[in-house]
């Protein structure tokens, strides 16, 4: 599963707050790793 950074952008956009934003990039950034 590849992740690009359109994806990562979105990801952060749709968050409010910074902390959440954040939260969820690792999130799929550790995803990612994994994959």
């Amino acid at each position: 599963m590849a992740i690009t950074p359109t994806q990562f952008a979105q990801k952060t956009r749709q968050s409010a707050n910074w902390p959440e934003a954040k939260r969820r990039v690792l999130h799929s950034y550790r995803q990612w790793i994994r994959a």
